[in-house]
């Protein structure tokens, strides 16, 4: 339970621990909430899968464009540009570990989504290439049942061992459904 809400119930059980008027703060507590409500969503509060893991690509994975843009910004201001494309690249992925399902979401202005169910689930395969190992970045794929090869593959994730380990103990929480 969020901390706003804690305060609003014990202020309604015990208003005269407040100290100041109940008028003026039910207002704060409706902005607070919905202000909660418009950032997280509206599955958050009404869908009973909850988020295991959230990431996007990892910044190592994209240590080329921070190397050229930091060796080319004196060139006319060519290392923004590179700074810049590792910056929108590293914040137009996003993927998701629920109690439910795997989710990658790809785009800034046009949005695509690749979802499945974690029972559908059957192989899990890490891939870390040489930088990949020295950085601890790599890919995570996930082969579902009735698929010829692998689905969903989250690209250059930080710790992609760890994720794995997260995937697995998703898997063994049982469903609130």
């Amino acid at each position: 339970m969020p901390a706003s809400r804690r305060v609003a119930n014990n202020a309604m059980m015990y208003p005269e621990n407040l100290g100041f008027s109940m008028k003026s703060y039910y207002p704060v507590w409706y902005i607070s909430s919905a202000k909660h409500f418009l950032f997280r969503g509206f599955h958050y509060y009404f869908m009973s899968e909850e988020v295991v893991w959230s990431g996007g690509l990892s910044p190592m994975s994209l240590l080329w464009y921070w190397i050229l843009g930091i060796l080319t910004i004196w060139i006319l201001g060519l290392g923004l540009v590179f700074i810049v494309l590792g910056v929108l690249k590293m914040y137009s992925w996003r993927y998701e570990v629920t109690t439910e399902r795997v989710k990658v979401t790809k785009g800034l202005i046009s949005r695509s989504s690749r979802e499945a169910d974690l029972e559908k689930i059957q192989d899990i395969l890490v891939q870390q290439k040489f930088w990949g190992r020295i950085l601890n970045y790599g890919d995570v794929s996930f082969n579902t049942s009735g698929s010829a090869g692998y689905e969903i593959v989250f690209n250059n994730v930080s710790d992609p061992n760890g994720l794995k380990e997260k995937f697995r103990e998703a898997r063994k929480t049982p469903s609130k459904s």
